[in-house]
């Protein structure tokens, strides 16, 4: 089940127990908070209905033909969790891969042509504030940062190789993903792949992005 069957499907019962929508929800970030979001509407829909819609506030006597209060809450309620519903589906939230590539491109002169390379004492000292150490210096790294993403910080390399700029963001506070995941994002094709702590990001535009993963993973030593 990829995340646009899982979303169709969490869509029509937010509540589903089927074995490989929980399969990917376990395996996928963005679709589990979308289960979460589905099923607190769902919520929202039940307590709309079990309103007592036979009660009538005191002291107030329904007019002939008008709609009871009680009604009037429950469709007020409703009709505010359907135009929810229907943001959620019409402007999905940014997922993870939009946000990377969004980053990537305000860092657009990260990814200029350039001879420089960045010093390995600056490379570690990005990365251990995150709690990591670059155990090998084998990648070629033109540009460390560390950079805001969701509202925490993330150390962002940019790893020169033969074919262009890849760019590496350590994502230490997102959830754990089972398996690696390929996206291709506004001419960037990329990965997220799992990592001791949360994930880590590779993408790049016409460059060897599996390649540089495994350099990456296998140069990386979490604290």
């Amino acid at each position: 089940m990829n995340c646009e069957e899982f979303r169709r499907a969490v869509g029509a019962e937010p509540m589903t127990t089927r074995l490989e929508a929980l399969e990917h929800a376990a395996g996928c970030g963005e679709c589990a908070r979308f289960r979460s979001e589905m099923r607190s509407m769902d919520g929202l829909i039940h307590t709309a209905l079990a309103l007592d819609l036979n009660v009538a506030p005191a002291r107030v006597a329904p007019r002939s033909g008008s709609i009871p209060f009680n009604w009037r809450i429950a469709a007020t309620v409703l009709l505010s969790v359907a135009v929810l519903a229907l943001g959620w589906i019409a402007y999905p939230s940014q997922s993870l891969a939009e946000e990377i590539v969004t980053h990537v491109l305000s860092e657009s002169r990260a990814l200029e042509p350039t001879d420089r390379t960045v010093g390995s004492q600056w490379v570690q000292a990005v990365l251990q504030r995150d709690g990591v150490s670059l155990a090998a210096n084998d990648l070629d790294v033109s540009f460390a940062a560390p950079c805001w993403i969701r509202g925490r910080r993330a150390p962002h390399l940019v790893v020169r190789t033969p074919s262009g700029p890849v760019t590496v963001i350590l994502l230490s506070h997102e959830d754990s993903i089972a398996r690696p995941q390929s996206f291709e994002e506004q001419g960037f094709v990329g990965t997220l792949v799992p990592a001791p702590r949360g994930v880590i990001a590779v993408l790049g535009r016409d460059v060897p992005v599996a390649e540089v993963t495994n350099d990456v993973l296998s140069a990386l030593r979490y604290e």
